[in-house]
């Protein structure tokens, strides 16, 4: 039940890309239970249209507010990211216990060459970042970085080359002699900007590759322009 109504005429985007009229704006009560323990949580900002066929719940804005959604196994929780936050209240000092099971359990333990690897060979210190997280639930056991010959042979110097088609004898052995393209479109699903192709352009001797969005399929010419940049 929506409490504190006020009246408005707003627009919101869901995840399919649609826009949503909202005629009203107030707040609602949840009860929620914690170790055999009834809460009563207070949702801010809840918005109300009569189209929408079930309720939706915005993580991105629950985090800006200092909340975040913790997994474990079959159930879900939310705990506050402050540290001070989540140890004085009786709901995060439940969630803590939980939140730190969890993580503990699906720990993964690697080198930080092969998870270079395993992510499309990002950057060593992109990698360190991402592991670094208390999230991640990654342990790297070896921080050495070796050299890596993709990379090695993707950021090799190269003179200037034509970037026309040279067609079916075109050379295999040299950067940007021949580049494979796939187009796919136009999809069922559509994203917030509206696009609904997608085209892929690879190079056949780097494996360099780059994936790209579009409203219209005529637009991939311009796509394959700018992948050409880096050639």
């Amino acid at each position: 039940m929506l409490l504190d109504t006020e009246n408005c005429h707003e627009e919101c985007k869901v995840a399919d890309g649609q826009s949503l009229a909202v005629t009203k704006k107030g707040r609602v009560v949840l009860r929620a239970v914690v170790d055999s323990a009834e809460h009563d949580v207070v949702v801010h900002d809840v918005y109300y249209s009569k189209k929408l066929p079930q309720n939706l719940l915005s993580y991105y804005k629950l985090e800006g507010k200092g909340m975040a959604l913790v997994y474990n196994k079959k159930h879900r929780y939310f705990a506050g990211v402050a540290d001070v936050a989540r140890g004085s209240s009786v709901v995060f000092a439940a969630l803590q216990k939980v939140e730190s099971e969890s993580t503990s359990e699906y720990t993964v333990k690697c080198i930080i060459v092969e998870l270079h690897e395993r992510l499309g060979h990002l950057m060593y210190d992109t990698v360190e970042k991402m592991v670094d997280d208390p999230r991640s639930g990654v342990v790297l056991t070896d921080r050495k970085r070796a050299n890596c010959l993709t990379c090695a042979k993707g950021k090799q110097a190269k003179n200037a080359q034509s970037k026309k088609n040279s067609g079916k004898n075109s050379p295999i052995d040299r950067i940007g002699g021949v580049i494979c393209s796939y187009l796919k479109g136009p999809m069922t699903l559509v994203d917030r900007h509206g696009n609904r192709h997608m085209a892929n352009f690879a190079d056949h001797y780097t494996n360099y590759c780059r994936v790209f969005v579009a409203k219209k399929k005529d637009e991939a010419e311009k796509m394959f322009g700018q992948f050409l940049v880096y050639f």
